[in-house]
Parts: structure tokens; C-alpha cells; sequence
């Protein structure tokens, strides 16, 4: 036996023993151009997809009125259009301004008057968001598969859809409702979701899972019972009903609604005539106001008076 035939029948040999012993040869690593092993090149390429996470990032498209935003740990400030919000600023708007926010795919969210609203995570199928008290307005079309959720800042209430137009309000009680114009929206709260769809709303109470979705009303309930019309008090009781899930204001202060729809609360009177609104607003944005009649305080000592007769002095 030459010395090449033993070189030829021992690599035989070697492979032979190796397929009997069930190795496979494609398992191994290969080198590729220029040193790099396949455990390398799928190394990169999951650091090159955690590189292209996506950020959460917002446009300010308008602002009109005073709107604040606070960062991070942050003092409040003005917002400004054009700015870029990223995920925990917070933006409140006032009693009549109102910010549009804008993604980059064109995707809108309007944040109403006297609402609280935080930027939450983005991954790469879900953007969150936060409503603390007040109403947003969001407008999402199917521009990718992406799910977009608003939750409300206190419960585990939760509205999420991937395409529609529909509103969003909470009362910063663990209220949260939806009202749906086109596409659909999901409520989540409590273990149970319902879907919303075009022409109908769904409220979650605090504590409770949603209602089922109801057409959307056109108006919204709102009845007082104002106090008299003088009194020495230096407060007054002003109790009413409105419709479940609404929410309602006195003297530009929220008053608590309970589940029925019933509410009670008291006012300071200041010394002379008193007047006082009462504005409700469901969650399709319908509102009413009610004026109080003149509710006089009087709080000077009573004066007594005394018929002594014509004879007092006989």
C-alpha cells in the first residue's frame, strides 16, 4: 500500500465513521468571505433589529390655546407646533385649546379642552397612549399593521383599534367611553371587550366591564335641583341627573357621577347674589348647560321687631 492509497482510505475511513455516528456536516460552521461564521451574521442582524426599533415619536401638527407638556421628572412648559413629543411627556390642554398630534404615517390624534394625555411605548405592531381625564379625537387609518391603544390612567380600562375614527374620554375616575364614526374600536376593561362599530358608543363605569355598544345620541341629559332663592348658609347642596358616562362640571370644577347617572355636590355662596353652570358633555361630545337661578345669601343678624302698641308710654 503506497502512501497516497493510505491518505485516501483513511479520509474514507474518518467520513465513513462520522455518517455512522449521525453527524451532519451542514450543522458546522462555515466560513464566509472575509472570516465570518453564520453565528456572526445572524449575532448582527439581531443587533441590527434592536437598533431598528421604532421610537415613539409624535408631531405637534397645531396647537391653539395654551397647551403645557412636561417631560420626564421635567417642570411644565408651553408647547409649542412642530415640536416632537416622545414617550412619558404629558400634555394638558386648557379650557379652550387644543393640540393636534401627528405619527409619521399620518395618523391624527386631537386633544380637546380640559385633557390630560401621555405618550406611551411604541413597538412594532402596538403605540400606546395614556388619557388621564379629558377627550381625545383620533383619526387611524390602515397605513401598516399596527394596533393603536388609549388606556385610561386609572382602572385597566383600555380602547384599542387599527383603523378608524372615534372618540375617547375618560373622567380620571376609571370612566372610560368610545364612541365610533367610522371603522371600529375595541373596549377592554375588566376581562370583557366589546367592539364598538360605526354609529355606536360603549361606556366602561369604574370598576366594571363595558356596557354593550348603543347608538349614538344626539343630545345629552341634564337636570338640576338648585337650591333656594336666599338662605344665611354659607354653602349650598346643587344635586342633578345626567346621562351614565357623562361628564359633569360645576363652576369649572368636575363633579363625581355615579353610575345611574345621579350627582350631588356642594358650592361656597359669597355674601349677596350667587349664580352658578352646571355643564354636562357625554361621550359623543354632545353638551348642555344650565344656569342657576339668583341664589341670594343673606348672613346679617335677623331684625326683631317689636309692636308694643299705641299705649307703650301710658
Amino acid at each position: 500500500m503506497n502512501r497516497r492509497f493510505a491518505k485516501t482510505w483513511v479520509a474514507v475511513s474518518l467520513g465513513l465513521s462520522l455518517l455512522l455516528l449521525g453527524v451532519d456536516f451542514y450543522a458546522w460552521p462555515r466560513a464566509r468571505p472575509g472570516g465570518r461564521s453564520p453565528q456572526a451574521g445572524a449575532e448582527t442582524k439581531r443587533v441590527a433589529t434592536a437598533e431598528q426599533t421604532p421610537q415613539s415619536e409624535v408631531k405637534v401638527a397645531s396647537v391653539v390655546g395654551e397647551v403645557e407638556v412636561r417631560s420626564a421628572g421635567g417642570p411644565w412648559r408651553k408647547l409649542r407646533q412642530g415640536e416632537v413629543l416622545r414617550r412619558g411627556d404629558r400634555i394638558r390642554t386648557g379650557e379652550f385649546s387644543e393640540v393636534v398630534l401627528q405619527d409619521e404615517t399620518d395618523n391624527t390624534v386631537a386633544v380637546t379642552p380640559n385633557t390630560e394625555f401621555t405618550i406611551g411605548e411604541k413597538s412594532a405592531t402596538v403605540s400606546r397612549f395614556t388619557l388621564g381625564e379629558g377627550r381625545i379625537a383620533a383619526d387611524i387609518h390602515r397605513a401598516e399593521n399596527r394596533v393603536y391603544e388609549f388606556a385610561s390612567a386609572v382602572g385597566d380600562s383600555a380602547a384599542d383599534t387599527k383603523e378608524g375614527r372615534f372618540s375617547v374620554v375618560a373622567d380620571g375616575r376609571g370612566l372610560l367611553g368610545v364612541v365610533t364614526r367610522a371603522g371600529e374600536v375595541g373596549l377592554t376593561a375588566k376581562g370583557r371587550r366589546v367592539v364598538v362599530p360605526a354609529g355606536k358608543q360603549a361606556v366602561a363605569l369604574p370598576g366594571r366591564p363595558p356596557g354593550d355598544p348603543l347608538p349614538i345620541p344626539d343630545r345629552v341629559l341634564l337636570q338640576v335641583k338648585w337650591p333656594g332663592g336666599r338662605t344665611r348658609k354659607d354653602r349650598a347642596r346643587i344635586s342633578g341627573t345626567t346621562d351614565p358616562g357623562a361628564r359633569v362640571k360645576l363652576a369649572g370644577q368636575p363633579v363625581e357621577v355615579r353610575p345611574d347617572g345621579r350627582f350631588e355636590t356642594t358650592v361656597p355662596l359669597s355674601e349677596g347674589e350667587n349664580s352658578f353652570v352646571v355643564v354636562a358633555e357625554d361621550p359623543a361630545g354632545n353638551t348642555r348647560a344650565l344656569r342657576s337661578p339668583r341664589i341670594v345669601r343673606d348672613s346679617g343678624s335677623p331684625t326683631l321687631k317689636i309692636d308694643a302698641g299705641d299705649d307703650i308710654w301710658e
